[in-house]
C-alpha cells in the first residue's frame, strides 16, 4: 500500500487514474470504491482542498464518462461522486487543517445530519420514496424465502421508515474509513506510527456524547423518524470511538495484537450482538474520559 501511496501523489493524472480506475474496478469488486475515496482522501491530506478538489473533478469527470459508456446514464456517475467521494474531499480538508480526527468525525456526523434534515425538508415524502425503490427489489426474493404478503408489507414499512438513517450512517462510515486509510497511508509515507496515535487518542468528548444519549431517549419516546436517524448517525459515530477506546487499552498491553485480532474476530462474528457495546461504550468513553482515568489510575498504583 505505500508503493500505492507514492504512486497516487506523483500527479494528478496518477490520482484521478487511481481514484476513477479504482471505481470502475469497484462494480467487480464493491471494496474497492473504499480505496477509490482513500486515495482521494491521501491527495486532500497530503496537498490540500484544491488539489483534491481537482482530483475529484477529473475523477468525477472519467466516471461519468464510463457510466454513460457502459450504461447510457451518465446520473450513476454523478451519485457516486456525491456520496462516496464529496464527503470524503471535505473530511479529509477538514483533518489536514484542524490536525484532529476528533474534528473530523465531529465534521462527518455535521454532514450527515444536514443530509437527512434536508431529506425531509425537500421530500414530501421519504417512506414512500424508499418504499417504491425497495418493492421492486426485495419483493421476489423475500417471497421465495417463504415470506407471507403481509411480512412483506412489514418489512417494506420498517425498511422504508430507517433508509435515510442507515443511508447516512453507512456514508458516515465509509467516509470515515476512507479518511484513516488516506491518514494511515499519509503516516505512513512521513510520519509511521502517527496515525496509530491519532487513532487511540480519538474522543468526540461530553457534548457529543450528551447529544447521543438525548437522541436515543427522544427517538425512544417519540417514535419519529428525524430523531431516530439522528440518533443512529451519533451511535454510529461512537463506535468508531468505542473501537479507539479498545485500541488504546490494548495498546497499553504486553499482547496486543492478540487483544485486537480477538476483539475484531468477536465484531466481526457476533455483529449485530457486539456493535451496540461498542457503541455504547464510546459513549461512556465519551462522558467519562476512561483513558484519563484508566491512566489516572495506573499512575498512581
Amino acid at each position: 500500500m505505500r508503493a500505492l501511496a507514492q504512486w497516487i501523489l506523483r500527479g494528478p493524472l496518477q490520482a484521478i487514474g487511481a481514484v476513477a480506475g479504482l471505481a470502475v474496478a469497484a462494480l467487480l469488486l464493491p471494496p474497492l470504491m473504499l480505496i477509490s475515496a482513500a486515495a482521494l482522501a491521501l491527495v486532500t491530506l497530503a496537498l490540500g482542498l484544491h488539489r483534491g478538489g481537482q482530483v475529484l473533478a477529473g475523477a468525477t469527470a472519467v466516471i461519468v464518462l464510463a457510466g454513460m459508456l457502459l450504461t447510457g446514464n451518465p446520473w450513476f456517475g454523478l451519485a457516486l461522486a456525491l456520496v462516496d467521494w464529496v464527503p470524503v474531499w471535505l473530511t479529509a480538508a477538514v483533518l489536514r487543517a484542524m490536525r484532529s480526527l476528533a474534528v473530523a468525525l465531529g465534521f462527518a456526523i455535521l454532514l450527515a445530519v444536514t443530509g437527512v434534515v434536508l431529506v425531509h425538508v425537500l421530500v414530501p415524502d421519504p417512506a414512500g420514496l424508499w418504499r417504491g425503490w425497495l418493492e421492486p427489489l426485495l419483493s421476489a426474493p423475500l417471497a421465495d424465502l417463504g415470506v407471507s404478503d403481509a411480512e412483506l408489507a412489514k418489512v417494506l414499512d420498517a425498511l422504508s421508515r430507517l433508509a435515510t438513517g442507515i443511508l447516512a450512517s453507512s456514508v458516515l462510515t465509509s467516509t470515515m474509513l476512507a479518511v484513516f486509510i488516506g491518514r494511515a497511508w499519509q503516516g505512513a509515507l512521513s510520519n509511521p506510527g502517527g496515525f496509530g496515535r491519532e487513532f487511540r487518542a480519538l474522543r468526540l468528548g461530553r457534548v457529543p456524547a450528551l447529544a447521543a444519549v438525548v437522541a436515543v431517549g427522544a427517538a425512544s419516546l417519540w417514535h419519529q423518524p428525524l430523531l431516530f436517524e439522528t440518533a443512529l448517525i451519533l451511535l454510529v459515530a461512537f463506535a468508531f470511538e468505542g473501537i479507539a477506546f479498545v485500541h488504546w487499552l490494548a495498546h497499553r498491553s504486553a499482547h496486543a495484537s492478540a487483544w485486537l485480532v480477538g476483539f475484531y474476530a468477536v465484531l466481526i462474528l457476533v455483529l449485530p450482538q457486539a456493535l451496540p457495546v461498542v457503541m455504547g461504550l464510546g459513549v461512556v468513553d465519551g462522558l467519562f474520559d476512561l483513558r484519563r482515568r484508566a491512566a489516572g489510575r495506573s499512575d498512581t498504583a
